[in-house]
């Protein structure tokens, strides 16, 4: 994704978030959407990965295992290549909420046994301090739920 593209995909998802307070607690009780991803060519909305099981892999750098999502040979060769990983075009959508990570990217190292290093794949709403207190009720009661 070129810059100004993750620059105004930020933008327009920050205007969504603030339209929309249940999508904002959905994404930060659900860990920032740090599963569940989809990689897919910018020009053209269907997915060609599936990114899942996480681990941290480095400081900043966390290791997903990737599957093909399709059906087309060659797309599915490619995905074992430095070559797509490093494509500038490429979004990274999370299947739960169907937004794009707008700063992500894979690291250069390539793919290796199955699994590519990303930086930046989550989605990051911001909250004010009576969304954050109540956040944190929320996560209260659930914990609560829980243990009864």
């Amino acid at each position: 994704m070129t810059a100004a593209l993750a620059n105004a995909t930020a933008i327009e998802q920050q205007a969504r978030f603030a339209a929309d307070r249940e999508l904002r607690f959905r994404i930060a009780e659900g860990a920032h959407c740090r599963t569940g991803w989809q990689v897919e060519i910018e020009t053209e909305r269907r997915p060609l990965a599936l990114l899942t099981d996480p681990q941290w892999a480095d400081m900043f750098w966390i290791s997903y295992a990737y599957t093909a999502a399709s059906d087309i040979p060659a797309e599915r060769a490619a995905l074992d290549t430095t070559e797509f990983w490093t494509r500038y075009d490429l979004l990274y959508r999370s299947r739960d909420v169907d937004l794009v990570a707008p700063f992500a990217f894979a690291g250069l190292r390539g793919p290796g046994a199955g699994r590519i290093s990303i930086r930046g794949l989550y989605l990051a709403p911001e909250f004010t301090r009576y969304e954050r207190f109540l956040l944190w009720l929320r996560r209260r009661k659930h914990r609560r739920s829980i243990r009864s």
